[in-house]
């Protein structure tokens, strides 16, 4: 992934990632270090309810959240890898984590703006940009790793919509 990022937008400076058991970011990493971009800042996004990285990060070390609380079940690890806890430390970070509801609506904007469905998994990432995140107000090329859709539907996203809706009305 790592190297079509780089092929296509060569100078990015910060990259945007949901993290649950720390997989992705992983290889994130290490795809960076082989093209020797520790420059490249890493944004790692989570919910509330499953923030087990920025856990780690506060620790300093993996540990186990005693419960998973999220609508962002594809996050829902109780302890993410060690590897990407340590090595996330070469680079210049930032964990942010947001509330389920802010996941949610990354879903809906990115469905209206893209017609394409994610995961509130994805949501959380892309949140960042939609609202305007200080985690990437200095940045001037972002990519937003975009990912998972396997247990979302057109269904479960437009009642959301409704629901988002129906919150700002009142």
């Amino acid at each position: 992934m790592v190297d079509e990022i780089l092929e296509d937008c060569p100078q990015v400076d910060v990259l945007v990632t949901s993290v649950g058991g720390g997989g992705l970011l992983a290889g994130l990493l290490t795809g960076l270090i082989r093209h020797q971009r520790m420059d490249c800042r890493i944004v790692a996004c989570e919910t509330w309810g499953a923030a087990s990285f920025a856990a780690a990060i506060r620790a300093g070390h993996p540990v186990r959240l005693p419960r998973i609380d999220t609508v962002a079940t594809s996050l829902g690890a109780a302890q993410v890898a060690a590897w990407p806890v340590q090595h996330i430390l070469d680079f210049a970070h930032e964990c942010v984590v947001l509330s389920d509801e802010e996941a949610i609506m990354g879903v809906v904007r990115y469905a209206n703006d893209l017609r394409q469905l994610v995961e509130p998994a994805c949501g959380v990432s892309l949140a960042v940009a939609y609202l305007d995140h200080p985690a990437i107000a200095e940045a001037h090329d972002v990519v937003i790793v975009v990912c998972g859709g396997v247990s979302i539907s057109a269904q479960l996203v437009a009642n959301w919509a409704r629901l988002s809706a129906g919150a700002q009305a009142t």
